[in-house]
């Protein structure tokens, strides 16, 4: 995403559900760099990494971007290692 809010490149999503995402976790990221730079002003805010059910997102923000990065996972069964 661009500092324009304009959805840059998206793959297996359409155009409405890549804006939708963005948006959400374009305000996310802003609150986290709000967060670390409150804590410590020197500092900043180099990823956020949130995992779901069944997916995770990576959010790196840069000055004038922000990347997304969406995957699929599945958590790891510990049961299956005895």
């Amino acid at each position: 995403m661009d500092k324009d809010g304009n959805v840059l490149r998206h793959k297996n999503l359409t155009e409405a559900q890549a804006l939708t995402v963005a948006s959400a976790f374009f305000s996310v990221t802003h609150r986290a760099m709000h967060a670390v730079r409150d804590m410590d002003p020197e500092d900043s805010l180099s990823f956020v990494r949130i995992r779901m059910k069944t997916m995770e997102v990576i959010a790196a923000p840069g000055p004038n971007f922000l990347v997304l990065a969406l995957q699929s996972w599945t958590p790891h069964s510990w049961a299956a290692m005895k």
